[in-house]
Order: structure tokens, then sequence, then C-alpha cells
């Protein structure tokens, strides 16, 4: 995570990007031994790397079209290669979107995170499911 965070460069911050990733999938598929845990680690596995192939596009179109992938060369090369609402900035826009989505479990990428609950109590996964859910999470963090 602190790769993810700390990162001055796009490829950087994508390989602490699949670190997080990567733990993820570890900690989903730590009671292995049940089927059903297996099988939800595989689908957060699968289903995260649609987000993830969709966030590569995404850097390799801003390393064709800008030829850096550090962060802030990116931020000052856009404005003036890039019209604003032009197709390349749109395109990356909704690439860099989707793998967020994906990583995070937003729709319509959410599929498997009811399953990657495995906890040994329904109690803590209702727990889980309803702190995150939008209504309850604004209400928590006031």
């Amino acid at each position: 995570m602190l790769i993810l965070v700390l990162a001055s460069d796009l490829l950087l911050l994508y390989l602490g990007w699949e670190g997080v990733g990567l733990c993820s999938y570890l900690l989903i598929g730590h009671w292995y031994r049940e089927r059903k845990n297996e099988a939800a680690a595989r689908k957060a596995f699968f289903v995260t790397r649609i987000g993830d192939a969709a966030m590569v596009v995404g850097l390799l179109i801003i390393f064709t079209q800008l030829r850096t992938l550090d962060i802030q060369a990116v931020f000052a090369s856009a404005r003036s290669t890039w019209a604003v609402g032009g197709t390349a900035m749109t395109a990356v826009t909704l690439l860099l979107l989707a793998g967020a989505l994906g990583k995070s479990a937003q729709l319509p990428l959410q599929v498997w995170l009811p399953d990657a609950m495995a906890g040994r109590h329904r109690s803590a996964r209702l727990f889980t499911l309803l702190l995150w859910s939008p209504p309850v999470s604004i209400w928590w963090r006031g």
C-alpha cells in the first residue's frame, strides 16, 4: 500500500496496485480449505484482472501519447497535448476509472465482494457489508 501511495510515477503506482490486489487475493483465500472461500478468491482475482487490464491499457495510452509515466510530467504535458474533452483524455480517464472500479468492487465490478466475506460469523459479514454501504458509510463518518 505504501508503494501505491508514495509512487512518483505511474509504473511504480501500478506495481503497488498489483501488490494490493495480491494482498486481497491472499486474504480472501486464507480459509482455502473451504471450497466456497477458494472459489471466492478466484472470483475476486479474475474480476479485479478486468479492472487491472483497463488500467494497463490506460497507462499504455498515456505512455504512447505523452512519452512519460512520471506523474508530475504527465499532468504538465497532458494539458498541452490533449484537448479538454478530447478522445484520448476521455479514453484514459475512463480506463483508469474502470481500473479503480474493479479493484474497489464498485458497480458493475462488485460481484466478488459479497463472496469475499469469509468471516467465521455471519454478523461480522453483515456488519462489514452494512458499514461500507453508501448511506451507512456517510452516517458513520459524519
